[in-house]
Parts: C-alpha cells; sequence; structure tokens
C-alpha cells in the first residue's frame, strides 16, 4: 500500500492539513484572502496526485506477475487506457511507453528507475 512509503505518509499528512483548513475555513479567512493559507490545499493536491500516480503503476505492474514481462503487458495497459494514460505527464508517458514496447528483459529495471523518479518529484513538495 502507497502508504507505507514516505511519499504516502506525506499524502496523508497533507490531507489532514486540508481537511483542517476546509473545515476550519471561517468568511473571515475568506474575505483575508492571504495565499498562504492556501499551501496546505496545494501540497494536499499535489502529494494526492503523486500517490495516486504511485498507485497505478504498481497496481498495473503486479497486476500479472512479477516478472519483465508482467511489467511490460501492465506498462502497455496503462498505455491503452487513454484516461489512465492521461493521468501522467509528457515525461511519464514517454517512459511507460518505452517500458511497454521495450524488452522485457529490462522492463522491471526501467519500471524501477520510473517509480523512483516519480518519488522523488513528490519528495520535492514534502
Amino acid at each position: 500500500m502507497i502508504d507505507d512509503v514516505p511519499e504516502g505518509q506525506a499524502a496523508l499528512i497533507a490531507r489532514n492539513h486540508l481537511d483542517d483548513f476546509v473545515f476550519r475555513m471561517t468568511k473571515e479567512t475568506l474575505v483575508r484572502g492571504d495565499v498562504a493559507d492556501l499551501a496546505p490545499l496545494k501540497r494536499g493536491i499535489v502529494l494526492e496526485t503523486y500517490a495516486e500516480l504511485l498507485d497505478i503503476l504498481t497496481d498495473y505492474s503486479s497486476r500479472l506477475g512479477r516478472g519483465g514481462k508482467a511489467v511490460r503487458d501492465g506498462m502497455s495497459a496503462i498505455v491503452s487506457d487513454p484516461d489512465v494514460f492521461g493521468r501522467f505527464n509528457a515525461e511519464h508517458q514517454t517512459k511507460i511507453q518505452a517500458i511497454a514496447t521495450g524488452s522485457s528483459l529490462f522492463a522491471k529495471s526501467s519500471f524501477d528507475k520510473l517509480h523512483l523518479s516519480i518519488r522523488a518529484e513528490a519528495g520535492r513538495h514534502m
């Protein structure tokens, strides 16, 4: 589960701050319009998005087994689903397509690099 990794834990913490922010919102806070008040909201959205992307990758890569062929087939399934594929940015899409069409021998290591790069991106927002 994604909550077992630092990005998932950070997303959960940010989500809790977001919930606090929204549920404690007052008319005065809205009128004051301090941009700094939106920081937890922005951070929560960004971290939640990265956590979802990591969940998608993990889910699709392990649906058909654990080997390189399973990873390659999982990435191929992501490419074939425009709703899922569209959630990733252009750089991630290029890497996913390369894994989907590449050698199953290198699919697992390429997948691990992609997963790590997304985690690193998320880490910059923690």
